[in-house]
């Protein structure tokens, strides 16, 4: 009796990389934006004031751009998250629904030179391609990948996450339209999508 391969796992590379990729680049536009916007917002109000050098209590220039930049990064941060999560939401609604379980639930460390080590874990589902089929032995299964990684000094945090879900977990999995997209019903926030910030 020949053994049965293992699973290929199904999601593609290229939208994480071209969603990190767009991310990174709409923050770094909007923290410059934001220094813009915060210089000539600090050197109207200044202006307006009576100060002689244009900053508003007569702080540099450099400070309101600071605050902007960090008000647009935060913002735009932010915004990034709601939409991600409403893209999971429509996904999760509109979605092929595929019944899965937890394969394995792994935790790395990783150490970092440039600053605090971190701990990665990984939950790896398992789950049938076509739902639909009743014969359960030609269903071609696939797999999917999801980590998440916290700082080392909140390794219960970690341990917590890992032990939730244990092997044989069962998982809804959403597939996408064009089996681009994909999501779980695993903790919203840490599991269910690929989070890159």
């Amino acid at each position: 009796m020949s053994k049965r391969p293992e699973p290929r796992f199904v999601e593609p590379r290229w939208p994480r990389v071209t969603a990190a990729v767009v991310f990174v680049a709409g923050w770094l536009v909007t923290v410059f934006v934001g220094f813009g916007v915060g210089i000539a917002g600090d050197y109207g109000l200044g202006t307006a004031s009576g100060h002689p050098n244009g900053g508003l209590f007569g702080t540099s220039l450099v400070f309101g751009g600071l605050v902007g930049g960090v008000t647009g990064g935060l913002a735009y941060r932010r915004a990034t998250r709601f939409c991600a999560a409403a893209l999971r939401r429509r996904l999760a609604r509109t979605g092929r629904v595929s019944p899965g379980t937890v394969r394995s639930a792994d935790l790395d460390h990783r150490c970092n030179p440039r600053g605090p080590d971190r701990i990665a874990v990984t939950v790896t589902v398992w789950f049938p391609t076509d739902p639909d089929d009743p014969r359960l032995s030609s269903r071609e299964i696939a797999a999917l990948k999801r980590t998440m990684a916290v700082f080392d000094y909140d390794r219960d945090e970690a341990l917590a996450y890992r032990d939730r879900y244990p092997i044989g977990t069962p998982v809804q999995v959403y597939l996408g339209r064009r089996r681009i997209l994909y999501s779980t019903d695993l903790d919203p926030t840490r599991f269910a999508w690929y989070q890159f910030w």
